[in-house]
């Protein structure tokens, strides 16, 4: 099942941000939107996302309207996990975590055995299964946005948009993170879409890869084609060298700066 945007145009108020922005999300791959600050990637998510009615174009999955699904049935194929969100009240981990489960179940329901398996799935998934009963308010960054994130595959969807995933993660759990997004988009088929700015972790993880910059597509395709040293110029107006990695031999990029090397 496809999620596809086609030509979609998004604004706030009478500032366009988004311009003929184009994305088939397949089932079993990563995809990377990538570019500078305020070059539209988190607007093009939450287009993605049915969170912001696109001006233009459409977005549709498997072939329908997202529009025109109902609510659950979306909630329970596409799930969102944002830079960062607002708790209107006290929540634990467990509460919180439980909440991806909803559309599964409606909000008056107990929760069954499948819904307490899942939340031990998604809390052991993102090594949180000791923080269970904690506060939300009283996690880390990191710890916060693994909360989150553990409420998005409690949700079981198929299709898995994020945000700046790797935000305020150290880096072994940058790595856990990203080898389970991998795993799941491998393994479970899921069509993973996520928003970077490290360009770093998009050449090892993501298959294809979106350079945008002032709100329109530079380049799309597979990723080792989008990085290479004159697009990134375009994109973010710096010079960069690529060097295979040592171990898997994807490009790792490197800023070339006059002040590098000094002593």
């Amino acid at each position: 099942m496809n999620l596809v945007a086609e030509r979609i145009v998004c604004a706030y108020g009478e500032r366009t941000v988004l311009h003929d922005f184009n994305l088939v999300a397949e089932p079993g791959t990563v995809t990377a939107l990538l570019g500078p600050n305020g070059a539209g990637k988190s607007t093009a998510l939450r287009a993605l996302s049915r969170l912001l009615r696109p001006r233009a174009g459409k977005v549709t999955l498997g072939g329908e309207d997202v529009w025109r699904l109902p609510r659950r049935s979306f909630g329970r194929q596409v799930a969102f996990v944002p830079q960062s969100e607002a708790i209107a009240w006290p929540m634990t981990v467990e509460q919180v975590v439980l909440l991806g489960r909803v559309p599964h179940r409606g909000w008056l329901l107990p929760y069954s055995a499948e819904d307490r398996a899942a939340l031990r799935t998604a809390l052991r998934q993102v090594d949180l299964e000791d923080f269970q009963g904690r506060d939300l308010d009283s996690l880390s960054g990191g710890e916060r946005r693994r909360a989150l994130l553990a409420r998005a595959l409690a949700q079981d969807a198929r299709v898995l948009l994020l945000d700046e995933p790797g935000a305020h993660l150290d880096l072994r759990h940058q790595v856990e993170l990203f080898d389970l997004l991998a795993r799941l988009a491998r393994e479970r088929r899921a069509a993973v879409v996520l928003s970077l700015h490290d360009l770093n972790l998009a050449s090892l993880y993501a298959d294809r890869a979106v350079l945008l910059n002032e709100g329109r597509i530079v380049a799309q395709g597979p990723t080792q084609e989008v990085l290479t040293p004159g697009l990134l110029r375009e994109t973010f107006g710096i010079a960069v060298e690529t060097v295979p990695h040592p171990r898997c031999g994807v490009a790792m990029i490197l800023p070339v700066s006059p002040h590098l090397g000094e002593t």
